[in-house]
């Protein structure tokens, strides 16, 4: 099972030449075809035309001036002004290599226009080829000893120089690496940004190769892409880290088999990701995704922008498009003859919604992997599962859930008279939550206004409340809703269960069945309220038995498998969902609870006020960017002094 994926070599993401203008019906078909894509980057497109009235009638015909994507070269000199222009920009672009002629136009003109760009295409390559030439020398002077000592000095105080590598067709992607920038130069960091020139131009090695070069970085850090994946991009020659943030596709497929002492990876690692796997233990660190307390804080907003984003209920997101046409869309990007199993993987995320207020589900890659494990074995892909998991199921069950959240939220809005309002691209075209549509909100303080003046946001996802979103509102001095997880409060209270266990406390009753030793709850009472939390939740007879053993609590390894609930990663305080001021009062699993706690949010305000503020100082503790800089750095710091220790005792020996 493949997804396609898109590349500067990919025929209708290149730009294209139009020679001659006079052919409109061709001339239309040729721009059709390269339409601007949904994440933002549009193939530019050169007009040249020596003869001006054709000129003249095309661009009134095109609307040249007013769409950026078009460039347009006429008179006598056309062909050679639109030469030099991509000449003057030949450290960025990447040179067309498609001509097209348009209805009449003099052939000796498109021929010379191609040898023209063959010309540059081959100074580009000669550039590109001579810097990596001077990189690759540099770094040969570079040994473990050399960067043992750089990052030495680094920890000690001096500035590491910095390339952090991202692009203008990721929202997130953008602003995230550039908050970490900014965290990064408050530490004291010389910090680079690198991202495409404009919409209409995309990452290239000419761009890239040149930045490596002028920067000379002791760090590269990029974004979802391992060095490895994209070498012609990423040079070897100083340290790499790929922050991963997303769980695209290319992470999943094939990766060469070792990477270099000098490559890392953070934030959210996919363990059955190919890109993971290559990477030893020691060069990989998990990370929860950061926000950047200088962008989010809580100070009062403007009354202009408080008068523009107060309302009573709020959701923030792109994901406008109904269930049905996201399965349409993803199906579309693999082959026919997997359908059918799509077809049964849209059923079981139908399935898991249906039953999700009532059932403690543990959704996850492991789990689906199990309930599909013949169909995914028929792929023949190795990686076939986490494709199928991560491209298609994870993505269709967040949909419905969020979705059906909103469903119930358009609901309660209507019945009680409260304003709801849901921003982002393409909302005004949803069948349902069109009336309550409003514009996407800019990155920044726009965002942080929005967060602050809501009197609720709401948000939704089966992996419970983990998510930057959370984390934003409550930086800002707002209050989010979550879909509840019932995992997550499971998990909660075994960790908590098991923390008492370990802190000395002992078995002071024994069951006449089995004669094993388990605690009596008048005895304990932290496990008496633990006792208590569970009868809120849903039934889960693997774990627990209180209806058949009443008065004791049951924890023993006899009993359980106690031991996959001691494998925590983190501390336990830094779990997303003791981060809340109360997880049950921020959270809901039914429309009911959900209508509960928006009408409560809305009504009492100190209420509202109190969770926000002690929410905020927990995350604020665990996941602002600061903290997330600084581990970043420390790690960086403690592994290449460690890597070359190693290397001079092997030396040695």
């Amino acid at each position: 099972m493949t997804t396609h994926s898109h590349a500067i070599t990919d025929a209708p993401l290149q730009g294209v030449v139009v020679v001659g203008l006079d052919d409109q019906e061709q001339l239309n078909e040729l721009i059709q075809s390269r339409p601007a894509l949904e994440y933002g980057y549009t193939p530019p497109i050169s007009l040249v035309e020596p003869d001006l009235h054709r000129a003249r009638d095309a661009a009134l015909t095109l609307g040249l001036g007013q769409d950026n994507r078009f460039s347009g070269y006429f008179g006598p000199n056309a062909g050679r002004e639109f030469i030099a222009s991509l000449a003057a920009r030949l450290d960025e672009i990447v040179v067309p290599t498609q001509v097209h002629s348009c209805g009449n136009h003099d052939p000796h003109l498109k021929r010379w226009v191609e040898q023209e760009l063959n010309k540059l295409r081959d100074e580009q390559r000669r550039r590109v080829h001579s810097r990596k030439q001077e990189i690759a020398s540099r770094a040969s002077h570079r040994d473990h000893v050399y960067w043992a000592h750089r990052f030495q000095a680094i920890r000690e105080g001096e500035p590491a120089r910095i390339l952090i590598v991202t692009t203008r067709f990721s929202t997130y992607m953008q602003h995230a690496s550039k908050d970490l920038g900014e965290a990064l130069k408050h530490m004291g960091h010389q910090v680079t940004i690198l991202e495409e020139p404009d919409s209409y131009t995309m990452m290239s090695p000419q761009i890239s190769i040149k930045a490596h070069l002028e920067v000379d970085p002791d760090l590269v850090i990029t974004t979802n892409y391992p060095r490895a994946s994209r070498p012609e991009l990423f040079p070897q020659g100083c340290v790499n880290v790929c922050w991963v943030q997303d769980a695209m596709s290319h992470l999943f497929n094939s990766m060469p088999e070792e990477v270099s002492s000098l490559d890392f990876i953070i934030g959210y690692l996919y363990p059955g990701a190919a890109a993971t796997r290559v990477y030893p233990a020691d060069q990989q660190l998990s990370l929860p995704m950061p926000v950047s307390e200088l962008k989010f804080h809580p100070r009062p907003v403007s009354d202009a922008l408080r008068e523009t984003y107060s309302c009573d209920i709020a959701y923030i997101s792109h994901q406008s498009k109904p269930v049905d046409q996201l399965c349409q869309d993803l199906s579309d990007l693999v082959a026919p003859e997997h359908h059918p199993l799509l077809d049964k993987v849209f059923a079981w995320a139908k399935s898991v919604v249906d039953q999700y207020e009532h059932t403690i589900f543990n959704l996850h890659i492991g789990t689906f992997v199990d309930e599909f494990e013949d169909e995914i074995a028929s792929l023949g892909n190795p990686e076939g599962g986490q494709l199928l998991w991560h491209q298609f199921a994870y993505p269709l069950l967040e949909r419905m859930l969020r979705h059906q959240m909103l469903e119930w939220a358009k609901d309660i809005a209507q019945r009680n008279d409260l304003q709801f309002r849901v921003y982002g691209r393409g909302w005004d075209r949803h069948p349902t939550l069109a009336a309550h549509a409003h514009p996407e909100i800019p990155h920044g303080e726009a965002l942080r206004a929005s967060y602050q003046c809501a009197k609720v946001h709401l948000h939704a996802s089966s992996q419970g409340v983990r998510h930057q979103r959370q984390y934003e509102c409550a930086f800002s001095g707002g209050l989010m809703l979550s879909r509840r997880d019932w995992h997550e409060f499971v998990r909660r209270n075994w960790e908590d269960a098991l923390a008492y266990t370990q802190s000395g406390a002992e078995p002071d009753a024994c069951l006449i069945e089995g004669r094993l030793p388990c605690f009596s709850l008048r005895n304990h009472p932290v496990l008496d309220e633990l006792t208590r939390e569970r009868d809120r939740m849903p039934p889960y007879p693997i774990l627990w038995e209180n209806d058949r053993f009443p008065g004791v609590f049951l924890f023993h390894p006899q009993y359980y498998f106690v031991d996959q609930w001691a494998d925590t990663e983190r501390p336990f305080i830094e779990r997303a969902l003791r981060m809340l001021s109360d997880p049950y009062a921020m959270t809901f699993a039914t429309k009911d609870d959900l209508e509960s706690s928006i009408l409560r949010a809305c009504s009492d305000d100190e209420w509202r006020q109190t969770h926000s503020a002690r929410t905020r100082k927990a995350m604020v503790e665990h996941v602002s960017m600061s903290r997330f800089a600084s581990q970043l750095m420390g790690f960086l710091c403690d592994r290449m002094t460690h890597t070359v220790s190693m290397h001079q005792v092997e030396a040695i020996a």
